[in-house]
């Protein structure tokens, strides 16, 4: 009988013929069922996790102080990695530029071994146009705006880091910020990159404003799998 069938919690009964019952005793927690490959009967199988290519290895909200340090996240899983940022600015409403250092053990590298060119897109009043941001070779730091971003304007935007654990090349990062002055309701886009004259693996980034505190709403920071 069907009764006699049925042992234990979580059985199944299926046709296994005309006429003629089966069971299939309970799977493990999580299993799916699904139909084998005869199309004859159904079984249980566990299902491998859903996995990406692009991961969020890490994201932080609400952060004002002297600076933001994204470090310790880089692994040999990864060898590009992107760090958005949301609502970029400084705590007070005068201008001032995004500055950025590599870190290394931890600490963000202060000597002169940063190179650097970006451009600047603007609009405002009805004329526009394109223009150098900001370059540097043999400086302490990149410099990623070319143009003053205040508490009132603020900018959103992303830095992507290109092999930090590297030993043989230079440490490459790309950058692209975008924000609207309301001072006087100028739209701007940044966009640039440089490199870090090192092949000392890089442990992360650290972020400050050439003047006065930075704030940043959101960052996050994801890494693209190796191939």
């Amino acid at each position: 009988s069907p009764q006699s069938l049925m042992t234990a919690q979580g059985d199944i009964l299926y046709a296994s013929g005309a006429n003629t019952l089966a069971k299939l005793a309970k799977g493990s927690g999580s299993d799916t069922l699904k139909m084998n490959s005869g199309a004859t009967a159904p079984e249980w199988v566990t299902v491998a996790a859903a996995s990406s290519d692009f991961v969020n290895l890490a994201s932080g909200a609400a952060v004002s102080g002297s600076e933001l340090s994204v470090d310790g996240f880089y692994t040999s899983d990864y060898n590009v990695y992107k760090l958005y940022l949301t609502e970029l600015s400084q705590t007070v409403d005068s201008s001032g530029d995004l500055y950025v250092r590599v870190n290394e053990g931890g600490s963000a590298q202060t000597d002169s071994n940063y190179m650097y060119a970006g451009g600047k897109a603007t609009r405002v009043s009805g004329s526009g146009g394109w223009s150098a941001a900001a370059t540097g070779w043999n400086e302490a730091r990149f410099s990623f705006t070319g143009e003053g971003v205040g508490l009132n304007y603020k900018a959103q935007g992303e830095v992507t880091i290109h092999d930090p654990l590297g030993t043989v090349a230079n440490k490459q990062v790309e950058f692209s910020l975008t924000y609207m002055r309301h001072d006087n309701g100028m739209y701007l886009h940044t966009t640039g990159g440089g490199f870090y004259r090192s092949t000392t693996a890089s442990t992360g980034l650290t972020l400050y404003m050439s003047a006065n505190d930075i704030t940043v709403a959101h960052w996050a920071l994801y890494g693209l799998k190796a191939t």
